[in-house]
């Protein structure tokens, strides 16, 4: 298999694997094991973060503009990893009563511009 072929099929997984989890989600937050113990499950759904892994991306004009084909966030940039921790703190504080079974789109735009009007 060579590395193109492979590529394809990683979006493939990637896309499929994120599908699964938000439907694993919102099947097993409104659960006994879940809600019943006042536990709201949710999950975050980030776009491009700032981690080692996308510096050399983010570091040229060209990789940004590459980016940004790829991945168009209105919001023009990609998060800081603060920004999915501070969500994720909310999201698992007793401030967090009633978010139950979602994922939030933390991806600055990028899921609102991909899928339009479609909501799953």
């Amino acid at each position: 298999m060579t590395l193109s072929t492979m590529e394809g099929r990683g979006y493939d997984i990637y896309s499929t694997s994120k599908r699964a989890l938000a439907q694993w989600i919102r099947r097993t937050a409104p659960t006994a094991e879940w809600a019943g113990h006042g536990i709201p499950l949710n999950a975050i759904a980030p776009a491009v973060v700032l981690t080692p892994m996308t510096a050399e991306l983010v570091k040229t004009p060209e990789g940004r503009e590459q980016l940004n084909r790829q991945v168009p966030m209105p919001l023009k940039r990609p998060l800081e990893p603060v920004v999915a921790a501070r969500l994720l703190a909310w999201l698992t504080s007793g401030e967090n009563s009633h978010l139950c079974g979602q994922v939030v789109f933390v991806d600055a735009g990028y899921d609102a511009v991909s899928r339009g009007d479609s909501t799953w």
